[in-house]
């Protein structure tokens, strides 16, 4: 493409620079002939490269000289001369001028090709960072809806407490836990105390200084009274994190609704209790055979082979060890 428009500018100019000659041979040698051929070194703001316009000046004065000799005489010697020598200043004034003009403008060009470049780059760094920024938010939720449901199969909440404020924050699974509204904040430490019931509250009071004043964690069981006079039995666990001097600041922890598993373990303990006093003997082994649990009457029926009656112990061992004792005759 540049050979193209170097051979069509070329031709230009040497039209140009052929028609400008002509004319200046057929002009006294008074008239400043050579002035004109500024027009031929302009033509060099269109050609590919700067020296072009130097060569095209070049050309110029040579052309500018020529007319000198071979145009027609007459005028004042010394003001023919200072003519000729005003078009050769005009030619390579131009030519300087021109070259400059084209310097800047391919500097401007340079800097804003350049610029677009960085303009490009900054972009394309800046796609990347939202990129990375919406995966990170989206991580995030992800993380974020993965551990509420996690708490919520768990029916387990986190908190924390300010020492120095009081100022307190319950994830949304405490305020069900406790019946309430979720809310910003918790509610005040006065208010939350109100909440536990009343038998729990002082070994409460005091296991939260203790955890807070000692180095040692929080982990109790107690109950709370909902809005509505239902009691449950939580679990709280909870830690202070002290600053550099040793200070406390903050006290996080959890609180889980135990509620069901207390309920369930007091009925095991009721059902494993009458069964202990039923009369006749009861034994239940799991699906694999092993020994759950017996009551007095079958561990006095089988008082010969006591060690056998361990929770774990195979049915199979039980058997071979009344067998060994020749407890069955039958058998």
């Amino acid at each position: 493409m540049r050979e193209n428009q170097l051979g069509r500018m070329s031709a230009a100019a040497a039209l140009l620079a052929a028609v400008v000659f002509v004319a200046d041979l057929q002009i006294p040698l008074g008239v400043a002939g050579g002035v004109p051929y500024v027009a031929v070194v302009l033509l060099g703001w269109w050609f590919p490269k700067q020296r072009h316009i130097f060569y095209l000046a070049v050309i110029s004065s040579v052309l500018t000289a020529a007319g000198y000799l071979l145009s027609p005489e007459g005028g004042i010697p010394w003001m023919v001369a200072a003519n000729r020598f005003l078009a050769l200043f005009a030619i390579w004034v131009t030519a300087a001028l021109l070259n400059a003009a084209r310097g800047a403008t391919e500097l401007l060009s340079q800097a804003h090709d350049e610029l677009e470049t960085r303009v490009e780059e900054r972009t394309r760094q800046l796609n990347e960072r939202v990129r990375e920024h919406e995966l990170t938010e989206r991580a995030l939720r992800e993380s974020e809806q993965r551990l509420y449901a996690a708490q919520r199969i768990a029916k387990l909440g986190n908190w924390s407490r300010d020492i120095e404020t009081g100022e307190r924050w319950w994830s949304e699974e405490v305020y069900k836990i406790f019946g309430l509204e979720p809310r910003q904040s918790g509610p005040d430490y006065e208010a939350f105390l109100k909440k536990i019931h009343s038998d729990d509250r002082q070994k409460v009071t005091e296991a939260v200084d203790r955890a807070i004043s000692g180095h040692t964690q929080l982990n109790i069981d107690h109950r709370i009274v909902l809005p509505d006079g239902t009691e449950k039995t939580v679990h709280v666990s909870g830690e202070a994190i002290r600053g550099e001097e040793g200070e406390p600041s903050q006290f996080v922890g959890t609180v889980q609704d135990i509620t069901e598993r207390i309920e369930s373990e007091t009925l095991a303990r009721r059902l494993s209790e009458a069964i202990e006093v039923f009369s006749g003997c009861v034994a239940l082994y799991d699906a694999e055979d092993r020994l759950v649990f017996c009551n007095a009457p079958y561990r006095e029926l089988n008082r010969e082979v006591l060690e056998t009656l361990v929770p774990g112990l195979s049915f199979e061992e039980h058997l071979k060890a009344i067998l060994a004792k020749r407890l069955v005759p039958n058998a």
